[in-house]
């Protein structure tokens, strides 16, 4: 789950960890090892926006959404997060791309396939990309 915090908190969070670049916005990242990929466990029917999960987000106190792709339910990619800028709520912050699967545990082919579409072309741009997961037989 996320955690509650106003923006005040979340910012001195970001700017006690290094994430935040004084009051200039979020800061890049340097290094890209890990793909994170996560649910946005909704009900597999629901059709959740990356608009959505971006007020969410942002009503839960991040600095925006707090993923770089989320892939809906027809198999769109939309970005999030700008690509080259540190996530917030994946595992390893400041060298992870995240991706969120609107959904729960199961997943359509259109889904599926534009993640693996996604994959590549990340691997290709930054390399070898060790997967992280919250979520069951999704590779």
């Amino acid at each position: 789950g996320v955690k509650q915090m106003d923006s005040n908190t979340q910012k001195k969070k970001y700017q006690k960890s290094g994430l935040l670049k004084k009051q200039s916005g979020l800061k890049k990242r340097e290094l890209t090892k890990f793909l994170f990929i996560a649910s946005s466990q909704t009900p597999t029917n629901l059709d959740v926006t990356k608009e959505q999960i971006d007020a969410m987000h942002r009503k839960n106190g991040l600095l925006g959404i707090g993923f770089h792709y989320v892939i809906t339910i027809d198999g769109d990619v939309k970005k999030g997060r700008d690509t080259d800028q540190i996530g917030f709520d994946l595992k390893h912050n400041d060298e992870t791309i995240g991706i969120l699967l609107i959904g729960n545990t199961k997943f359509n082919e259109l889904q599926l396939k534009a993640l693996k579409i996604l994959k590549t072309e990340l691997t290709s741009k930054y390399g070898h990309l060790k997967i992280m997961t919250t979520l069951e037989n999704i590779l």
